[in-house]
């Protein structure tokens, strides 16, 4: 799905509604959306693939990210990733 296609998704849904998000396509867990972030995709599969830093942020290079860590491949594609709320943090802490 393109960026462009999830707009017009998104469109007749209320600016103020959360948005959830799927552990997986059964529906065995659900999370918050958190974050969402510019990244490299590169398929391995038809269905799945890895992720790779695009740009260093003040955010990814406050991190300990830097020039380096940057994808540099030719079979990457442009992406967003979107992260459900405690990808970063302990999930269990209320």
């Amino acid at each position: 799905m393109k960026v462009k296609d999830l707009k017009k998704l998104l469109k007749n849904f209320d600016n103020n509604d959360e948005v959830i998000m799927s552990r997986d396509e059964e529906g065995n867990g659900y999370s918050p959306l958190d974050d969402v972030v510019a990244m490299v995709y590169v398929g391995n599969t038809r269905c799945s693939g890895e992720v790779y830093i695009k740009e260093i942020t003040g955010n990814l290079e406050v991190a300990g990210y830097s020039e380096d860590d940057l994808y540099h491949g030719k079979d990457g594609q442009n992406a967003i990733v979107l992260y459900p709320k405690c990808w970063r943090k302990n999930c269990f802490m209320i």
